[in-house]
């Protein structure tokens, strides 16, 4: 109804499936609807019900397993050593299902651009205050696709201001999530440095 005609969605989990299945069918009106599977994250992970992966072995098993399921992307997360992020990769790559997401805090941006991810999701793992762009570059040469969200950004360094203002657009947002933005302070973002790297 305003306009959205696509959602990606990086937090997949099973019942994703039947709403998708809803959406295909007519039963449920909404935008064509993708998804990745559970989040892949170190020990320990970042947030409650990411799928902790520990080991090389472990890694090339979910990753079928969350092919095998119907998802299309797999999600990494911050916290994953380098020789399971390696071997996540290695594994969707002989799975043919594209990596997205973080970049893990034991790898660079260079490893992450020249691994094969399909998409780098925050501007995570970017200089923000380099000098040259040799980053931009390698993104370009590579075909990695970036999704900023400057408006997430904006939020997090605004967020005390936003506790005080009637926002229309929160209709839109469930009540427990609005709750739970609420509670957070604000975070040291810097979206002007963002907006420039986007340049």
């Amino acid at each position: 109804a305003n306009g959205v005609t696509t959602t990606r969605n990086l937090w997949g989990i099973p019942w994703h499936f039947e709403y998708a299945a809803m959406l295909k069918s007519g039963g449920l009106s909404g935008p064509e609807f993708h998804t990745s599977g559970p989040l892949l994250d170190g020990n320990p992970p970042v947030w409650d019900g990411n799928l902790v992966v520990e080991t090389p072995e472990d890694a090339s098993s979910i990753v079928k397993k969350q092919k095998n399921a119907g998802y299309e992307y797999i999600k990494v997360y911050d916290k994953l050593e380098p020789d399971v992020f390696r071997a996540i990769i290695k594994a969707a790559k002989e799975n043919s299902i594209p990596v997205v997401g973080h970049v893990s805090e034991s790898i660079t941006i260079t490893e992450a651009l020249n691994s094969g991810m399909k998409s780098l999701e925050h501007l995570i793992g970017y200089n923000l205050d380099a000098k040259d762009d040799l980053e931009e570059k390698l993104t370009a040469e590579k075909g990695v696709w970036n999704c900023p969200t400057l408006s997430m950004w904006d939020k997090w360094k605004r967020i005390e201001e936003m506790k005080n203002m009637e926002i229309e657009e929160l209709k839109y947002v469930h009540p427990d999530i609005v709750a739970d933005w609420m509670e957070h302070e604000m975070l040291d973002s810097s979206p002007e440095k963002l907006g420039k790297k986007l340049k």
